[in-house]
Parts: C-alpha cells; structure tokens; sequence
C-alpha cells in the first residue's frame, strides 16, 4: 500500500513527530514519493511539528476550482494573463518568500490556501493573512517592483498560477483591466487589515472570531 504523507497522517495529534532533516520546506516537492513517504515515516527527538510533505495520493492534489480574480477577467484579459501563467502545486509549508526577498513570482491561488507572516527578531512568527482563491500572494509586487516583508508560506497544499512579477506589471501596463486585478486586491486586503487592527484593540478573543 502506498504511503500517503499529510498532517493528519504523520503530523497530526494521533502521530509522532518527524524531522525532514535536509529536506526543509523550500525543496518539500523536490522529493520522490518514496523518500517522502521515509522521512514522514521518520521519528526524531525534536520538539516542534515540520510541515508534512504531500504525495500524489493527497485528494487536493486533482482539485482546482480556480481563481476568482482571474475568473472574474473579461475572456481577453483572462486569456491574456493565463498566457503567461504556470500551474504550479505546492506540498504544505512551502516556503514562498523570507522577508527582505525580492518578489520574483505572483500567485493566483487555485486551491488551499497560504499565509503571510511576520518574523519577530527572536524568531517567533504571527500569521497577518490568509491567501485564498480569492487572492494573490505577493500582490504588493503587482504594480512595482517590491521586496517581502513577510514570510509567504503554504498552509496546505495548494495550487496556483504563478506568473513572473515583471511579465505581470508589463502586462498590466497594456491591459487596465490587469492593473485593476491588483489594485483592487490590494485596497481590499488594506481594509481586511485595518478591519483586524480595529477588533484586536477593541474586542476579546470571543468577539474577534464573529468577524470571520
């Protein structure tokens, strides 16, 4: 039977704790099925959960409902831009960017979903958004060019068209409607943030839930 690597499967409550060794989340979907399958197998005495490495079994894996940013381009446009996309698949805890990267990539996310999260000097991270179909990972880079404040990173696994930053701006300086994909995205994750600031101030934990 073959061996299905997933966080419920080898990272979950009911499993052991592995470490991945050399193979850290940058290179997760470089690995074989079978050497994935070994180090999910793995035990080691360390203390904190590595993100799980998805093999081909994973139900996500033949699932992707889209983009709804791109879904929502006129055929054209849509066309256009997915002219100079890539589908591309990412295993859980694929790391996108470390801060102070340059933004080389934007991601439409198709399917999963993927976090942006601050680093602290003493390493401790906190998650500051969630990426989904309804949005873009590394949108800031959409409209010049830019470099990460965050880590972007996969949650899940998940899929996406990745589009080259400067393919992208040059396609959007052609097609306003383009622009616009980001521009829009953008101005939307600024009030979801100022929406965050405004409840962690002012409300408990309880009350700060109800705005999902």
């Amino acid at each position: 039977m073959t061996a299905t690597a997933s966080w419920d499967g080898c990272c979950g409550p009911k499993s052991r704790l592995f470490d991945p060794g050399p193979y850290t989340t940058r290179n997760f979907n470089n690995l074989s099925p079978e050497t994935a399958a070994k180090y999910c197998n793995a035990v080691s005495g360390s203390d904190r959960r590595v993100p799980a490495i998805a093999l081909s079994a994973n139900p996500m894996r033949n699932r992707s409902p889209g983009n709804i940013l791109i879904q929502g381009l006129e055929a054209a446009d849509r066309e256009a831009l997915l002219a100079i996309a890539t589908p591309t698949e990412f295993a859980q805890g694929h790391v996108f960017s470390e801060p102070d990267d340059p933004i080389e990539h934007l991601h439409f996310i198709d399917s999963g979903f993927c976090s942006s999260v601050a680093v602290l000097e003493d390493g401790r991270t906190v998650e500051t958004l969630m990426v989904g179909r309804e949005g873009v990972l590394g949108v800031v880079a959409s409209l010049t060019p830019q470099r990460a404040h965050t880590r972007g990173v996969a949650q899940v696994w998940s899929s996406a068209q990745r589009i080259d930053a400067a393919r992208f701006r040059a396609l959007a300086a052609q097609r306003p409607a383009v622009r616009d994909v980001g521009a829009d995205y953008m101005a939307r994750v600024q009030g979801e943030l100022g929406q965050s600031s405004a409840w962690n101030a002012l409300h408990l934990a309880g009350q700060r839930f109800a705005k999902w």
